[in-house]
């Protein structure tokens, strides 16, 4: 292992951390709150929102030019992070308000929606979920990016 790797393993952890620190200040529990709090940080606090926003990319490129690997799996759920869970971020509707974003979301999520169906979605995007399942695609990310670096199994 060169130190080219040991710097990137350092590196990779060290934005994982930051991610999941900056949003456990904000003492999150649910989906919704995480979307919450990367939407509110990139509209009040775009420099710290847009590095949390593009941890994914900034990792892969990282790689890229720290150890010459094309991280495939990272490229792969950094594309499924933007378009799955952030198109919600990058909306002209500004709020500071949770409760109004969320409603925000659902509408222009679901177009017609019963209200009992509303209170439905809802109360599944409020429910408190384990620590685990909230950062479940952080620790993917750290696992398939110390894999390429320590095996190599990267394009390049």
């Amino acid at each position: 292992m060169d130190i080219n790797s040991v710097i990137l393993e350092i590196l990779v952890f060290g934005i994982i951390f930051y991610r999941i620190y900056v949003l456990q200040k904000f003492h999150i529990e649910s989906a919704s709150d995480k979307v919450f709090v990367v939407y509110f940080l990139k509209n009040n606090e775009p420099l710290v929102g847009y590095f949390l926003i593009f941890y994914i990319p900034i990792i892969f490129l990282l790689e890229l030019v720290l150890v010459n690997k094309l991280d495939l799996a990272l490229l792969v759920l950094a594309v499924m992070e933007l378009f799955l869970k952030y198109k919600y971020v990058f909306t002209d509707f500004e709020t500071k308000n949770q409760d109004m974003f969320l409603d925000h979301l659902i509408k222009t999520t679901f177009s017609s929606l019963t209200h009992d169906e509303y209170l439905n979605v809802k109360e599944k995007l409020e429910e408190k979920a384990p620590f685990w399942k909230l950062y479940m695609t952080e620790f993917m990310v750290f696992v398939f990016a110390v894999w390429t670096i320590n095996l190599g199994v990267g394009v390049g």
